[in-house]
This record gives C-alpha cells, structure tokens and sequence, in this order.
C-alpha cells in the first residue's frame, strides 16, 4: 500500500518535472521491464519515475 505522503510527493515532482516525468513513464510503459504493460494501465510506472527523478536530481 503507498502512503498518501508518497502519492503526494509523486505529484510534486511529476508537477516540477512534467515533461521529464512523461516522458520516462512512456519509455518504461512502452520498454516493460518488468512484463506489468497491459495497455491501459500507463501509471503502473510512475513510482519508478519517481524515484529515477529523485535520484538524478538530489543535491549532495
């Protein structure tokens, strides 16, 4: 179960990074790295996205 502080940490970056975010979750939707594409679910991704986008993006 995702915590509602995760969701709404998600929505912040996908609102800072939208193009980015987009276009990540298109890349892992469409690559399927982990065989979860059943065609209409395109947000199986985005806690991946997330997470790259954290990471790239975190000051040291």
């Amino acid at each position: 179960m995702v915590s509602s502080a995760e969701v709404e940490k998600r929505k912040a970056i996908r609102r800072e990074y939208a193009v980015l975010f987009d276009a990540l979750s298109k890349i892992l939707f469409e690559a399927d790295p982990l065989g979860i594409n059943f065609e209409t679910n395109t947000d199986e991704y985005e806690p991946e996205v997330g997470s790259i986008i954290t990471a790239k993006t975190r000051k040291f």
